[in-house]
């Protein structure tokens, strides 16, 4: 028994799409550390309601012009930082999958890069553009991980199979050659991405995402089999994790005509035990999938950086 949890660990840890999400993690390591430092100063020492800028007083001996700079500076710290993880980490990804099939991995790293921004990109009806944050930040990385490993399996499908040779060096004409033999694999990504943006953006225009989490609200409220709710608990995490809004972020725990039968009975029994609907999506991703924050993420990323040692690739 032991063995075979060795060996199906072992076989684990050595699958491509395993080894690549290490070294993209530990490589982008460091900005979700600075960004969430960034956040925790922004919320603690400078945001009107924080903890330590009431009981300092921050607001009565700081000027305003230098609070309000401190301010705009700690929030572009996180913009660049944790709210765009999601793009380096399909850079990332892209590169690390191409160099582990040892091919060049300057231009998989870059296609990965934009593939993920074009993914991000709205049109707006007076024909502007935005980019939508949910694909962007640090709540869609497997979104952006996936991207970039798809990206670079790409190019090693596609791509001229011209094997990096240790110690060669790389000159311009190097460079030329390699660009021009990568053109098939960047012309399809772009494509794919192009047709998924596409998608995406009359999803977006037609209100598809509100019309979903309706009906997934529908089929997850009331006494739905358990199985139902915990399926859509899932789904929901899933979209979340992918930078789609799931069916839960539409609605509040409390904003339910079942949840509020449960919060009155639980006031007039004074106890929760016995209310008419115990298993609702919205309080079981409330209560166990959407759970957290930007102290919590902290704390984690701290002891992760303190304790964790790992000499594997």
């Amino acid at each position: 028994m032991i063995d075979a949890i060795v060996k199906r660990t072992v076989r684990y840890r050595q699958h491509s799409f395993i080894r690549v999400v290490r070294r993209t993690l530990a490589v982008i390591f460091p900005l979700a550390l600075i960004g969430i430092i960034a956040q925790v100063l922004f919320i603690v020492f400078f945001s009107n309601d924080g903890y330590l800028y009431n009981v300092l007083s921050i607001g009565d001996w700081v000027p305003k012009v230098v609070l309000t700079k401190a301010q705009y500076s700690l929030l572009a710290l996180s913009q660049v930082t944790i709210e765009m993880l999601t793009v380096y980490a399909a850079y990332g990804a892209a590169r690390y999958t191409a160099q582990l099939y040892q091919i060049d991995d300057q231009v998989p790293g870059i296609t990965g890069l934009v593939t993920s921004l074009l993914l991000s990109v709205r049109y707006t009806p007076n024909r502007g553009v935005s980019f939508d944050q949910n694909m962007m930040s640090y709540g869609s990385l497997l979104g952006g991980l996936l991207v970039g490993y798809l990206v670079g399996q790409i190019f090693r499908w596609l791509g001229k199979k011209n094997r990096l040779k240790p110690g060669q060096p790389i000159h311009t004409v190097d460079i030329e050659e390699q660009v021009a033999a990568y053109t098939r694999p960047i012309l399809v990504i772009m494509l794919g991405a192009l047709a998924i943006n596409f998608v995406l953006n009359l999803v977006s225009y037609y209100s598809s995402y509100t019309q979903a989490a309706a009906l997934m609200q529908s089929l997850s409220s009331g006494n739905t089999p358990f199985w139902l709710e915990l399926l859509m608990v899932c789904l929901t995490t899933l979209l979340e994790w992918l930078g789609i809004i799931g069916s839960y972020n539409f609605q509040l725990g409390t904003d339910s005509t079942e949840a509020m039968a449960n919060l009155n009975y639980a006031l007039a029994h004074h106890t929760a035990y016995g209310v008419p609907y115990p298993y609702l999506g919205s309080s079981l991703y409330n209560s166990f999938a959407n759970f957290g924050g930007i102290g919590l993420a902290l704390a984690l990323l701290l002891a992760m950086a303190i304790v964790a040692h790992s000499y594997n690739e």
